[in-house]
């Protein structure tokens, strides 16, 4: 399994790196439009990440924004649902507004993750999204 996180805390980074590189490679990004580039490169090379991992509060662009922007990608190259990239949409800041958004995510492709660095919970939203697939 192939996976990017973008997250501007590098601690954060760092955790989901951990917890994911036992599945396989891991690429990071700490901006938003860093991991938008890593996503296309890596989607333009026939290499595609499997997962990416977005906090939705970056300090360019927000998260969402970041998805729908993978989506679109995805979109414009017509890819099957089945090979769409899992997405795990993710704070620290459990909020309404973020709640809001986890309701406009697609089920079985995008999630929504409180950060809690339990291996169990970022364990199950995995689970959630079919991965890993080997």
């Amino acid at each position: 399994m192939k996976s990017l996180v973008i997250d501007d805390d590098a601690s954060s980074r760092a955790l989901f790196v951990r917890c994911l590189e036992k599945y396989g490679d891991c690429d990071t990004a700490s901006i938003g439009f860093d991991g938008i580039n890593k996503f296309r490169e890596a989607f333009k090379s026939a290499e595609p990440y499997d997962l990416v991992v977005i906090d939705i509060i970056l300090p360019d662009i927000n998260g969402n924004e970041v998805l729908k922007m993978i989506r679109t990608e995805e979109d414009m190259s017509r890819t099957p649902d089945y090979f769409r990239t899992g997405i795990i949409l993710t704070t620290s800041l459990d909020d309404n507004e973020n709640r809001k958004l986890s309701e406009e995510l697609t089920p079985g492709k995008e999630v929504y993750y409180v950060k809690s660095y339990g291996a169990n919970g970022l364990n199950e939203k995995l689970q959630e999204l079919g991965l890993p697939k080997y």
